[in-house]
């Protein structure tokens, strides 16, 4: 007896993905400063990040974790420029970013902020601008054309 023959198809080609819009989501610190110090803390109240002058060699200031690892060191390196760096690492290929005040008055200050290039041909533009008021104590965060963090 003939058995019948099974056609075999090709698999099913898989789906399309579906697009995500991915959701920015806010997060809110409280900011406590006490004397030269600062402290972040989340909505439930718990640390985030403690900001302290550095005191060691050339100064600056030190971005620890809630566990007090420290996460960026920021020092200065005159005329209105600041160099940050990773860790504890005070070596210019840790550097994360370079910041110079461009313009500064009692009442307004911007801050341009470079991230360094990966390669030799990127655009020499800053990568970030900082434009704030100190009396107001607002600051607004522009990448190109968008803003991308505010105070107000």
């Amino acid at each position: 007896m003939e058995q019948p023959t099974a056609s075999v198809l090709p698999p099913a080609p898989a789906p399309e993905p579906v697009p995500v819009a991915w959701s920015v989501v806010p997060v809110d610190f409280t900011v406590v400063k006490k004397g030269p110090e600062m402290a972040m803390h989340d909505a439930t109240g718990r640390l985030a990040f403690r900001v302290a002058g550095g005191g060691g060699e050339g100064g600056g200031t030190t971005l620890f974790d809630a566990a007090g690892g420290v996460l960026v060191n920021v020092r200065t390196s005159g005329q209105g420029k600041w160099e940050a760096f990773s860790g504890n690492s005070l070596e210019q290929r840790h550097v994360i970013f370079t910041a110079k005040v461009i313009t500064a008055s009692s009442s307004r200050k911007e801050v341009h902020v470079f991230i360094p290039p990966r390669s030799i041909f990127e655009d020499p533009k800053p990568s970030y601008r900082l434009i704030g008021s100190t009396f107001r104590r607002a600051c607004t965060i522009i990448k190109g054309d968008s803003i991308v963090a505010q105070v107000m």
